[in-house]
């Protein structure tokens, strides 16, 4: 039996800025896992993270998958991404994209493979729609969008897709940053094999 956890799911490892030196901040992160009879497994290597608020934030507010029917409407299930998640027939990963100056631009990398993301061709989003404003409970305000990016056009999709998404903020220096996702197709019909048995002997 396995199982997964989203860390940094609420925000809960984020820091207020004022608290920051020069916007960036590091955080070490370590796992071990505990069984029913309260035994301890090995403990992870530890998962250094550097967090630098003065670059583009990619699916801090809403990160979400959307499947659609199998005419392309209406909305079949929103669920929230999980790496390397299974999902069928259409669908698209809808991200938040936000910062202190706003977003220039974002664009997307799809790929078969991990590796293939290195070769494959952006996509520029060139219609990013309404630009919203976020504000936090300390009333530090960050603005952006809420993108939407195609993993697949119909129920065809098989095998695993990779995304890379790169945003661009508003500034002088036009900083970038960039976020990865997995997710996992299996449109394929279930197959039944019949078989037969007679006086113990066996047929197909």
């Amino acid at each position: 039996q396995s199982w997964n956890y989203t860390i940094n799911k609420f925000s809960e490892l984020y820091m207020d800025d004022n608290k920051v030196a020069e916007g960036k901040y590091f955080v070490n992160i370590k796992a071990v896992a505990v069984d029913e009879n309260n035994k301890f497994g090995n403990w992870s290597k530890t998962q250094y993270v550097e967090f630098d608020t003065n670059i583009p934030t990619i699916g801090k507010r809403n990160k979400n998958v959307i499947e659609y029917a199998e005419n392309g409407t209406p909305v079949k299930a929103t669920k929230a991404y999980i790496s390397d998640m299974y999902l069928k027939g259409k669908a698209e990963l809808e991200l938040s994209v936000e910062d202190k100056n706003g977003i220039k631009q974002v664009m997307y990398y799809i790929a078969n493979t991990e590796e293939g993301l290195a070769s494959a061709t952006g996509t520029i989003i060139t219609n990013l729609g309404q630009e919203k404003t976020w504000t936090d409970d300390a009333g530090n305000s960050t603005k952006g969008y809420i993108v939407s990016i195609p993993l697949s056009a119909d129920s065809t999709a098989s095998g695993a897709k990779y995304v890379k998404v790169v945003a661009t903020k508003k500034s002088d220096t036009e900083t970038t940053a960039y976020e990865k996702f997995s997710v996992n197709f299996d449109n394929s019909a279930p197959t039944l094999r019949n078989k037969i048995s007679l006086n113990g002997v066996k047929y197909d």
